[in-house]
């Protein structure tokens, strides 16, 4: 039986509203939307954002100053975080897995959007604890990080389920001895949960 269920944010415990956001973005500046959105996904790592180093006045600077576009932090900010929609369904599980007494927890690559985020949805309530790169100074980049939570929550890392939507950080997930899985649908996810923790 497992005793931890892990769960990435964007694309698992809601749609991936970083990349749509981005995708809007660079419709509207007329910037090809797979270039723009590699660039700013490199530089929140680059500019040591995503870990806590820099804020976002700087990381959406570096993106300005890159594509020569005139957006207002506002602006950036706004179409980012209201492409966020939190997956209610998914949540009404992990509830009912977590009073089982299973360990949850959000590990995700995020900044303090996600604390701005969970001040409007207030899903973090859901969760035993979160992992947030901007908070622990550490990202699924890193090999480590996987090996980091789980000894913080007290488990082996084999007795963790981690749900990520990227399949280079399941793949380092798994090497850490998680039990790893891609998937981003949400109806998949349910799924998934139902067949993995019995009587939810």
């Amino acid at each position: 039986m497992y005793k931890g269920l892990f769960m990435d944010f964007g694309g698992v415990i809601a749609d991936e509203g970083y990349r749509d956001g981005l995708h809007k973005i660079a419709d509207k500046y007329n910037i090809a939307s797979d270039i723009f959105f590699k660039k700013c996904a490199d530089l929140i790592y680059e500019s040591g954002y995503i870990t806590g180093d820099c804020n976002q006045e700087r990381y959406f600077t570096e993106i300005r100053r890159f594509f020569q576009i005139d957006i207002k932090d506002e602006e950036f900010e706004n179409m980012i975080l209201n492409s966020f929609k939190i997956r209610y369904s998914i949540l009404e599980i992990v509830d009912r897995i977590r009073g089982r007494g299973v360990i949850t927890a959000i590990l995700s690559d995020q900044t303090d959007w996600l604390d701005r985020l969970d001040s409007k949805y207030r899903f973090f309530r859901f969760f035993d604890y979160v992992f947030n790169s901007y908070h622990i100074k550490m990202g699924k980049r890193d090999e480590k990080t996987f090996i980091y939570v789980a000894d913080k929550v007290g488990l082996k890392t084999s007795e963790i389920i981690f749900i990520d939507d990227q399949s280079p950080n399941v793949e380092r997930a798994k090497r850490s001895g998680m039990n790893a899985v891609c998937i981003a649908d949400e109806n998949e996810i349910i799924n998934f949960l139902k067949r993995n923790f019995k009587e939810v």
